[in-house]
């Protein structure tokens, strides 16, 4: 089925005028796109009924160059009248739709652009190649011309989840590279659209029929940026819905639900690790994250380093003392004034730990930061002395935080202890019988904020 058009002035006006025999009239208009031209209607009024008089009907360029003209045809009645013409391309652009009658005929019109309307003098006959010089009247003339479009419309769209998207497509025939959304006059025939957005790809088959409009609309997948990494481990293997992955993670993502699974020890540089937390503060090393936007903030698993484990420390309750003490002085019984610390000699180290009474320090009870905090340096009070080697006999430590409690002593940043779980509400103490011998060194402790944590020991 051919597809036709008008171009013109399709209704009847409310004024009428006379054309009069020995003229030629043309009215301007506009066409909108390119097509083939195959008739041209005037709306014609007969004054004086049963007089057959011709017409004729034409079209100039908006050079005022004729295009095409019809043949003689007679008009008896009043109403639309058109001329065939032969088919002729005409140009999207302003063209001048002409007439001429053999005597005098009644034409409809209503007030037009400036100079809309011209007339000059002309024979009957066929019409001049140039329309010539012309007077001009501010009228809109009922005549159109009748044509099939020489292309088809094209309209392109692109939407995520029901959202409007930017995509890009390709036009494989043309060439032709857009964003959505746009439209394209094409030529009829199958054309093969491609269109791309976040990396994802769709691609579709399209016929386009003269003067017909389509439309194609490509479905995409919403995507999110997803941005996860970890601390102080720059590196981390973890699963994200299953998959094996590697943080740092930056990616777009389908808008949706995806899980976290980390583990809950590894190994960096030769360095133990245990999860800690994310940067929501969840200790659940699984995790479940609801896409629906950018995460401006990394989804951050945070992970502390494992102290290296200290030979003959440990925390130690009062049998494991006296087992101690059985088998350094061979005496058994538990610790009493008829039972006391047996010493050899009246030198002052022959028992360290009634030189450490006698002779040696206890820190400031001291609350951890959440960081290594100054614990027995040359800066506190009590401080140590500089140039003394200091060994540690008792570390105490009592949680009020809140919820469990991790601490262990460190030097310049290095763990020297394990670290020593302690329930909320509760206290621990640490014993080292022979001694923790840590050097002329300033000794910092890390662990939970909130704990209070001292030791005593000797300097020598």
């Amino acid at each position: 089925m051919v597809t036709t058009k008008r171009f013109g002035k399709t209704t009847v006006g409310a004024q009428s005028a006379y054309a009069y025999a020995g003229y030629k009239n043309a009215c301007r208009y506009p066409l909108s796109e390119d097509g083939y031209v195959t008739s041209i209607s005037v709306h014609i009024t007969v004054p004086e009924i049963g007089i057959d008089f011709g017409a004729r009907a034409a079209i100039y360029d908006e050079d005022k160059k004729l295009v095409v003209q019809s043949t003689r045809q007679f008009v008896m009645t009043s109403g639309w009248k058109t001329f065939s013409v032969s088919r002729t391309f005409l140009k999207a652009g302003d063209y001048w739709l002409a007439w001429k009658v053999q005597s005098r005929r009644i034409v409809r019109y209503d007030s037009g652009g400036i100079g809309q309307t011209i007339r000059n003098a002309e024979a009957f006959d066929g019409f001049s190649s140039l329309f010539g010089t012309a007077e001009q009247f501010n009228t809109a003339v009922s005549i159109y011309a009748t044509y099939e479009p020489s292309k088809g419309t094209l309209n392109v769209y692109a939407v995520a989840d029901s959202e409007t998207v930017k995509a890009s497509v390709q036009v494989k025939e043309t060439q032709q590279q857009e964003n959505t959304p746009f439209s394209l006059r094409l030529e009829p025939g199958t054309y093969t659209l491609t269109a791309t957005y976040e990396d994802q790809t769709l691609t579709k088959i399209i016929t386009i029929e003269a003067g017909e409009t389509s439309t194609v609309t490509f479905p995409f997948t919403l995507m999110h940026t997803l941005t996860i990494v970890s601390a102080p481990i720059p590196t981390l293997p973890f699963t994200l819905n299953g998959a094996d992955v590697v943080t740092p993670f930056n990616q777009k993502m389908p808008q949706g639900t995806y899980t976290l699974i980390v583990p809950s020890q590894v190994t960096f540089g030769g360095v133990v690790y245990n999860f800690l937390q994310w940067e929501n503060e969840s200790t659940s090393r699984t995790r479940t994250i609801s896409l629906t936007r950018d995460i401006n903030q990394a989804i951050t698993a945070t992970y502390r380093r494992v102290p290296p484990p200290i030979d003959e420390a440990g925390p130690i309750n009062q049998r494991q003392a006296k087992d101690t003490l059985q088998e350094v002085f061979g005496q058994g019984g538990d610790l009493s004034p008829t039972n006391p610390l047996p010493t050899e000699g009246t030198g002052k180290n022959t028992n360290p730990r009634r030189y450490e009474k006698d002779y040696g320090f206890r820190s400031a009870p001291t609350t951890i930061g959440a960081v290594a905090t100054a614990l027995y340096t040359t800066a506190t009070t009590p401080a140590r002395t500089a140039g003394q080697r200091v060994t540690v006999y008792s570390l105490h430590i009592e949680n009020r935080s809140g919820a469990q409690a991790w601490v262990w002593l460190e030097i310049a940043g290095a763990a020297v202890t394990p670290a020593y779980p302690v329930a909320n509400n509760n206290t621990l103490a640490v014993d080292w019988p022979a001694g923790l011998t840590l050097g002329n060194v300033d000794i910092t402790v890390n662990g939970t904020a909130g704990a209070v944590v001292q030791i005593s020991g000797t300097e020598a």
